[in-house]
Order: C-alpha cells, then structure tokens, then sequence
C-alpha cells in the first residue's frame, strides 16, 4: 500500500516532504530525489532506522505526531491510518501541497489524496486500505447520546 499512496502523490524530485511514521516512504522518497524529513514519536524507532535514513539523505525528528515539524511542505505521507481528516498535517502543506494518509473508521478503510489550496482542500479516495491506527491520531472515546 506504501507504493500506491507514494503513487498518488505524484512526488518529483526537488520537493520538501515529510513523511509521518513512515520510514519505509521517507527512503524511497530520498531516493527519488525528495528533500525529506521522517518524524516520529517515539525515539525507539529512529534509533533502529535512523542511521540507514541518515545515509539516504533523510533528516529526523522526533516529536508528537500531531504537531507536524516544519511547513510548507510539498507533500506529507503517514505508513499509519487514522481517524478523520487529520488538519494539523494540512495545515502543514503549502498551497498546492498533497497529503496521502489512510482514513479508517472501523475494520477497513481508504487511503485518500489531500491536495491544500489557496481557497480550500480538496478531497479524493485512492484505494480501499486497512493498516494499524496511529494511536497518537485516534480521538479519546466520548460519551454521546
């Protein structure tokens, strides 16, 4: 699924991307020529894949995964699902920018191309996907009537 959410990026070569919980993405995307920068909550992770990131080109960071580092990105990929339409990693775009994240409300879900513009974002499914929750992404529950 990786493949198909970079796919429906369109990235080239030049563009500043961050790829949130997904180191996997960050590489490929350095390799294509990406500025990149992988950011994750937990430092554990990039003390395994930190070093092979670093020789790829990709810069590191560590911090809550709502509170995306940095703006004006062209793109913003996540290898993790989540609940709704995730606005602070769009608010992060530049206008013109495109997010590809999972969007999942129960056992399934669809990986979705946000594309921010000057006026709005725009919204369109990609492919039916299923992949772990970002458990820093998933609302507490809440009592409803």
């Amino acid at each position: 699924d990786v493949a198909k959410l970079l796919q429906g990026l369109d990235a080239r070569a030049g563009e500043k991307a961050l790829a949130i919980a997904a180191p996997y993405a960050a590489a490929v995307l350095a390799h294509m020529g990406l500025k990149v920068t992988a950011q994750e909550s937990d430092a554990a992770v990039l003390e395994v894949v930190g070093a092979p990131l670093a020789d790829a080109g990709v810069e590191t960071a560590v911090a809550p995964l709502n509170q995306p580092q940095g703006e004006g990105y062209d793109l913003i990929v996540s290898e993790g699902g989540v609940i709704g339409r995730p606005e602070s990693w769009i608010a992060a775009l530049r206008p013109g920018g495109r997010l590809a994240v999972v969007e999942r409300d129960g056992a399934s879900g669809a990986a979705v191309l946000y594309v921010r513009g000057r006026e709005g974002v725009s919204r369109r499914e990609l492919f039916d996907a299923a992949p772990d929750l970002l458990p820093e992404m998933t609302p507490a529950p809440a009592f409803a009537l």
